[in-house]
């Protein structure tokens, strides 16, 4: 860790500020870039790198003040975590336990039903073969309509299968997804998939290999850095 921190946490206020050392440095480091508007020569390349080395190490020191400050907070921020998964752990694997005791039991219910239902609807039909084939043989209006007014009170007699609930219970159907093949669903259905994420720096490795990539267009750019000198 440098020695130099730009930022300041206060816990009891949950902010954070910046140090002594924060503004001034800044300052400096921008006000020697600005003096840099070209580079015609040496001496403008030597004030240019100066500056980058001003601004690379200012961004250093940033960065490392970043995480110094912010490590204790996400070091606690897992303990908060790992308490809570703890905590959770064997309540969620009884609730869950018996949630597929009652869906199974529902599951069960709903096939009854469906099971009644589909019998319900033979029984109606060979109720309305019988009530035709009487009709075909019947003397009389009177004896047409006392026939039908049978069919009909038969009908009403099928009983129905009516799913046990409970008060609190709610019933609902949702698909289990047990595997993705990730590319094959993407071809066909590019609209369900959220988020690509893709290895730029395996990619620059392929390129600086000269492998040419499809879907890729890359464009070589010459980049000057600089080492930083931290104390």
């Amino acid at each position: 860790m440098n020695s130099i921190q730009l930022f300041q946490r206060d816990d009891a206020l949950q902010q954070v500020s910046l140090t002594a050392d924060a503004e001034n440095l800044k300052v400096a480091a921008i006000g020697r870039s600005a003096l840099v508007q070209r580079v015609a020569h040496k001496d403008h390349l030597r004030l240019c790198v100066d500056a980058q080395i001003a601004l690379a190490n200012l961004l250093t020191y940033a960065k490392t003040s970043k995480e110094f400050v912010k490590r204790p907070v996400i070091d606690f921020g897992r303990e908060i975590e790992e308490a809570y998964k703890s905590y959770i752990a064997e309540p969620r694997e009884e609730h869950d336990r018996l949630c597929r005791l009652a869906g199974d039991f529902a599951a069960l219910e709903d096939a009854k039903a469906k099971a009644r239902e589909a019998a319900k609807r033979a029984e109606l039909a060979q109720i309305e073969r019988e009530t035709l084939q009487q009709i075909a043989e019947a003397k009389s209006l009177e004896q047409v309509a006392d026939i039908r007014e049978r069919a009909a009170e038969a009908a009403a007699a099928l009983p129905d299968y009516v799913p046990i609930r409970t008060t609190g219970q709610t019933i609902r159907e949702e698909w289990e997804i047990e595997s993705i093949d990730s590319f094959v669903l993407m071809r066909a259905r590019p609209d369900l998939v959220r988020k690509i994420e893709f290895d730029r720096l395996s990619i620059k490795d392929e390129l600086g290999r000269g492998i040419t990539l499809p879907g890729v267009i890359a464009t070589k750019v010459c980049l000057s850095g600089v080492r930083t000198v931290l104390r």
